[in-house]
């Protein structure tokens, strides 16, 4: 079977009988192989075993000729599946030839009719030339004058965008000076916010030393609430300032 099939993969065939080919020859390499791992595991039985059952020397020989027909396989696979990939580029250049062939009838008989109609086209068009050169000139003239005037459009342009830096440039300046202002009135009105609340706090401390000493005496302590309510009114009046300034 191995020769008959290497007889065929030489003399060619027809592309589905390569594939057929194909596929038998792969089924019959994996039994083969399936064969000769089992052959081979029978083999390194018997040489382990102490008293083998069959002879070593058979066992051999078999495990070869497996091997042997595993190998002729392997490359009858291998030259099938080479001449399956040459046939199939076989045909699809032959299909691609005919294809091309077709298209390049289409194309003369195309190119043919187009051929006409620009023999019956060149005579109007060679007319037509010498109206379009007139044209021509005319429309050169024409392109001189817009050339001038895009001159000056341009230097117009030029001299609006000096203009549109200059104006960048002072409105800069006038945000930074802005800036600078408003950042210097804050300065001030941190200043007088720090100084209230020291007034706030000495006022605070006053408050103590008038509670302080209340415990002198009670005529002392008549004096003491009338400071205290003066202290509370001052207080009362720059906590009201304090929190304006805040706001």
């Amino acid at each position: 079977m191995t020769k008959a099939a290497f007889a065929q993969a030489d003399t060619g065939g027809s592309l589905t009988a390569v594939r057929r080919d194909l596929s038998e020859t792969s089924q019959e390499l994996e039994n083969l192989r399936v064969a000769l791992d089992a052959k081979l595991a029978t083999l390194e039985a018997a040489l382990a075993s102490a008293d083998p059952s069959d002879s070593l020397e058979t066992l051999v020989i078999d495990l070869a000729r497996t091997a042997t027909a595993e190998a002729e396989a392997a490359a009858l696979r291998a030259c099938l599946e080479v001449q399956l990939v040459a046939q199939e580029q076989v045909e699809a250049i032959r299909v691609e030839a005919e294809q091309a062939v077709e298209t390049e009838r289409t194309t003369v008989a195309a190119v043919h009719a187009h051929l006409e109609d620009l023999e019956a086209t060149l005579q109007a068009e060679r007319e037509t030339a010498v109206l379009l050169r007139r044209e021509l000139e005319e429309q050169q003239g024409a392109l001189e004058g817009e050339r001038e005037a895009g001159g000056a459009l341009q230097r117009n342009l030029e001299e609006a965008e000096q203009r549109i830096a200059a104006v960048e440039s002072a409105r800069e300046v006038e945000v930074a000076g802005v800036r600078e202002q408003l950042m210097n009135k804050l300065a001030l009105q941190r200043a007088d916010l720090e100084e209230l609340e020291r007034v706030l706090e000495k006022l605070r401390s006053d408050l103590r030393d008038a509670q302080d000493s209340v415990d002198k005496g009670l005529a002392d302590s008549q004096a003491a609430q009338s400071s205290l309510e003066v202290a509370e009114r001052e207080a009362g009046r720059i906590e009201i300032e304090r929190q304006k300034a805040l706001a």
